[in-house]
């Protein structure tokens, strides 16, 4: 199921329910100096939940029943958190649902925790810490210092955006784990 068909099921019962409790599609900012801000997919009012969904393969959906969603998604969400407290609401909870691409919605996996306020700011601290690197090693005019950014590899280093096997560090990304991938 695409994701709009998941906001279109929201808005569905929203019109059930005769009241907005799922707000939908969202813009929040994270914080004022930080463009773009973040769409999440979904607040529920009535439990000050914020939502996030993701489709993900068979592997994928295993792996994050056995390992949880890892730093990445659980600082992405506890921003999204923040985006919300910043626009008033007072979130609670925070959660992933990874619903499978190709099965039965009944396999998907949700993962829920607390918000945390410091979740949120930790996660925005090292983004800060990053751009000050990125400016003090004045990457656009030295390639070569994308060596000194720090990284987190790990077995999820396939699956990033950013990830470039065999190649060095440089504006495009990086090797990642390489011993992972061996």
């Amino acid at each position: 199921m695409p994701s709009y068909r998941l906001a279109e099921a929201l808005a569905v019962d929203n019109v059930r329910l005769g009241r907005e409790r799922w707000l939908i599609e969202e813009t929040v900012h994270i914080a004022d100096d930080v463009i773009p801000s973040g769409s999440c997919d979904a607040y529920d009012t009535d439990t000050d939940t914020v939502v996030d969904w993701k489709l993900v393969g068979p592997t994928r959906l295993e792996h994050y029943r056995r390992h949880g969603p890892g730093a990445q998604y659980e600082g992405q969400i506890q921003i999204y958190g923040r985006g919300w407290q910043r626009r008033g609401m007072t979130p609670g909870w925070v959660r992933i649902a990874f619903l499978p691409r190709s099965t039965d919605f009944d396999e998907a996996y949700e993962w829920t925790a607390p918000y945390s306020q410091a979740a949120a700011e930790g996660a925005l601290d090292r983004m800060y810490r990053l751009i000050v690197l990125g400016k003090d090693l004045d990457l656009d005019n030295n390639p070569a210092m994308w060596a000194a950014v720090p990284a987190t590899p790990g077995r999820d280093c396939r699956f990033c955006p950013y990830y470039r096997r065999g190649t060095p560090a440089d504006a495009t990304g990086c090797p990642g784990d390489v011993a992972a991938d061996e």
